[in-house]
């Protein structure tokens, strides 16, 4: 499980990465920036097929992967994910502006999941 757990946080590496790049850049403009470079290969732990905001104004990140839901659906995950924000503070801090959540939906073999992320969790 931690193998997989720490091969998951990857994915959340991506949109990390890209606020650290600018701190002015609005959410749509960053998911904008990061769906772009779909489809994102991660091997064996599946590929990220497309960021976009939700009906909601969200930020939804696709993935589809053929583990089962299991693998994502522990706290053991959420927590090791939540701690990729750590340092964050633009991120948070668009999030919060935005109201907007980050959610991963995994399209897994056997389900969906979706882990949600909003500013209150950091």
């Amino acid at each position: 499980m931690k193998k997989f757990a720490s091969i998951f946080a990857m994915l959340l590496i991506a949109f990390v990465v890209t606020f650290s790049a600018c701190s002015s850049m609005t959410m749509a403009s960053a998911i904008a920036d990061i769906n772009s470079q779909c489809p994102v290969d991660y091997g064996d732990m599946g590929k990220m097929t497309s960021a976009t905001i939700d009906g909601n104004g969200d930020a939804v990140m696709t993935i589809e992967t053929s583990l089962p839901s299991s693998v994502f659906t522990s706290d053991e995950m959420k927590k090791s994910l939540n701690s990729m924000f750590d340092g964050e503070d633009d991120l948070v801090k668009l999030m919060k502006d935005s109201n907007t959540k980050l959610i991963y939906r995994i399209k897994c073999s056997d389900d969906v999941v979706d882990i949600t992320f909003s500013a209150t969790d950091f």
